[in-house]
């Protein structure tokens, strides 16, 4: 009986190029984008849930399901994350929405003069404190860092320096005052809102005001109002005034 005649052989796929196959280890730059933005949104969920006390490598790892490789390739480390999260408007805002802008809506009469320099200053300074009373993070970190530093808060306030320069810069030149004047009053009056919003949580309560409650943060501003019309009258209005700073 003749033997069945052998099935052909099916020619056998050829191989892919080598050139088509991504390098192991290699990763698309959109892939690293998103792979840096679930790395931040990570960072940012666990302080949020835990607390800075719960924020670490392996928690913030895990929350973002990246390897711990990917966070040294494309922060350093875990500093580095914590300036690239910092970097957001979540930490602290831009001065420049602290300034003039944040005056547009006040009538400030008349227009000019101290009084126009005086509101300025106090819209600048009640936007800060309204920035910060938005922010539990950047006054949970506040308060922590009082009790010691650390690497993470020690790179934040690598942040909050930069933040404190460029509002010097703007305050210098943004017309809201002139001179060393209106940078002393800054300094303060950014110092006192900083106290009070951090007081705002735990301690309300403070020379008789409720620092929780809205209408209590208005005897806020009226007072520094006050202050600022003081300050700024100081000076004869014919004294030279010194030179503004680069």
């Amino acid at each position: 009986m003749p033997e069945d005649p052998k099935p052909e052989a099916t020619p056998a796929e050829p191989a892919p190029a080598a050139a088509s196959r991504p390098r192991r280890g290699s990763r698309r730059p959109a892939d690293r984008e998103e792979t840096e933005k679930r790395l931040v949104a990570a960072f940012d969920r666990v302080w949020s849930r835990d607390g800075i006390q719960g924020l670490g490598v392996n928690a913030v790892l895990k929350e973002a399901g990246v390897g711990k490789a990917l966070l040294y390739r494309y922060f350093g480390d875990f500093v580095g994350l914590a300036r690239a999260w910092a970097q957001g408007e979540s930490f602290l805002p831009r001065p420049a929405p602290l300034g003039p802008e944040a005056a547009a809506t006040r009538p400030l009469a008349p227009a000019g003069g101290v009084r126009d320099a005086t509101g300025r200053h106090v819209a600048s300074a009640m936007a800060y404190a309204k920035a910060l009373r938005e922010r539990p993070k950047t006054r949970e970190l506040l308060t922590v860092e009082l009790l010691g530093s650390s690497p993470l808060t020690a790179a934040l306030d690598d942040m909050r320096a930069q933040f404190g320069r460029e509002m010097r810069q703007f305050v210098m030149a943004s017309g809201a005052g002139e001179g060393e004047d209106a940078f002393a009053l800054s300094f303060f009056v950014t110092a006192a809102m900083t106290y009070l919003a951090m007081r705002a949580d735990a301690v309300p309560h403070y020379y008789g005001l409720k620092l929780d409650r809205e209408e209590d943060w208005k005897r806020v501003e009226k007072m520094l109002t006050l202050v600022a019309e003081r300050v700024l009258n100081a000076s004869p209005p014919d004294a030279a005034l010194p030179p503004r700073r680069p």
